[in-house]
Order: C-alpha cells, then structure tokens, then sequence
C-alpha cells in the first residue's frame, strides 16, 4: 500500500524528472517541449509541502526530504523559482559528463568513435577545400601531385598532413618553399618518399 509520504515523493520525483527531460539535450525536441509545457503547471515542492501538510498532517516534509529524493537528479526538484525555457532544436552537445557518466563502456566508446568519424569527416572536407585552392592558385603544382597516382581527396589529405615540424606541404607552399614541395612530389613520383 501506498503511504503519504510515498506519494509526495513521487511528486517531488516526478517535478525532478520533468527538468532533466526538458534539460536533456539528446531526447527528441517534442518530448522537451512536453516536459516544459507539464512542468509549468506541476506542483512545486512547495505545492506538495502545502498539500501534504494540511488534510494530511502526519505527512512530515522537509528540505532533507527534497534533497535525498532528488539526489540523482542533478537539476535538483521543481521549485516556485525554477524557470524552464523553452528548448529549441539544438543538437546535443558531444561533452555532456553527466551523460556520459551513465553510459557503459561500450556506449561511450561508440559516441567517442562517431565523434572522431563526425571530426575526420570535417577535417576531410576543409582539406579539399585547402586543395581546390591550392589548385586555383598553382595548378601546375596539384596537377604534379595527381600524376603520383593519388585520388584527389588523397592528394588532398597528402597536402595537409603535418610533418615533423608541425607544418604541411601546403604550409610549405605558403611559406614560398613551393619548390620543395615540386621536388617531395617528384621524389615520390620515382619511389623515394620523404
């Protein structure tokens, strides 16, 4: 059977859980806006103090309560001052702790993995991009670079990884050592890379 205290804990429980749904930015927009619009209208903790307080007295509430009901809750309870606004479609964001603290380990090695893929992925597209205008400024130099037999993405990666030094082959174009880079491409051109 359901005691009174039972009952104003869940209710505090159940105002704790609206705010982390509302909070949590990789549950779907419509159920974050559904925690909003019923947490505006959900009792407070001090709604359910008030409530247990009068036709039930032997119902005992105090700030103790609150805090141990909502300790897992880190948004804490539902209170007069909470002010919920209304979430907006913003992706999730990638370094939420909290998240990921209830995660297991496979379930964060896989977010860790689409975050590399996702990164690599824009890394691939800015490379291209350092390619296209490598080519509009020396085309000479990206057409000599294609004759190794590379892709254009692959010459696009080649362009932009960091040597020893930090710097890239378009670091070095820039840096006016484009005739290094002419002689790294033939080099490798005829086997000898480096």
């Amino acid at each position: 059977m359901t005691t009174l205290n039972e009952r104003a804990r869940s209710l505090v429980w159940a105002g704790a859980f609206l705010i982390e749904l509302a909070k949590d930015r990789s549950l779907p927009i419509t159920i974050r806006r559904t925690a909003v619009v019923i947490a505006r209208h959900f009792p407070t903790t001090w709604d359910v103090t008030r409530m247990a307080s009068h036709p039930f007295s032997e119902v005992e509430l105090c700030d103790d309560d609150i805090r141990e009901w909502t300790k897992d809750s880190p948004h804490g309870p539902l209170l007069d001052s909470t002010r919920l606004a209304f979430p907006d479609s913003t992706p999730a964001v990638a370094s939420d702790k909290h998240k990921s603290a209830r995660k297991s380990g496979p379930e964060r090695l896989q977010d860790a993995l689409a975050a590399a893929n996702a990164s690599r992925a824009a890394h691939d597209k800015d490379c291209l991009g350092v390619w296209r205008a490598l080519g509009e400024i020396d085309p000479e130099l990206t057409d000599a670079v294609l004759e190794i037999g590379l892709s254009e993405s692959e010459a696009a990666l080649w362009m932009c990884l960091h040597g020893k030094d930090g710097e890239s082959l378009a670091d070095w174009v820039l840096a006016g050592c484009r005739a290094d880079v002419l002689a790294m491409v033939e080099r490798t051109k005829h086997g000898f890379v480096g």
